[in-house]
């Protein structure tokens, strides 16, 4: 991954990297928000379940790159 992590408070995480960059924060326990942000786009929001945030996290980057 080209982008760069760095912890917010305890639950949130952000990346970024060229393409843009997405915030992941913990809401209960698996359970997350995901905000995605691109260069010159709107914000979006999603609510995600899942007890693998780093594997979904990498996923969407790795999407991104296409």
């Amino acid at each position: 991954m080209d982008g760069q992590g760095r912890k917010i408070g305890t639950e949130a995480e952000t990346v970024s990297d060229a393409r843009g960059e997405f915030r992941l924060s913990g809401i209960p326990a698996a359970t997350y928000l995901l905000v995605l942000k691109a260069p010159g786009s709107r914000t979006s929001e999603y609510v995600i379940s899942t007890r693998q945030p780093t594997l979904f996290m990498s996923t969407i980057m790795t999407r991104g790159s296409d």
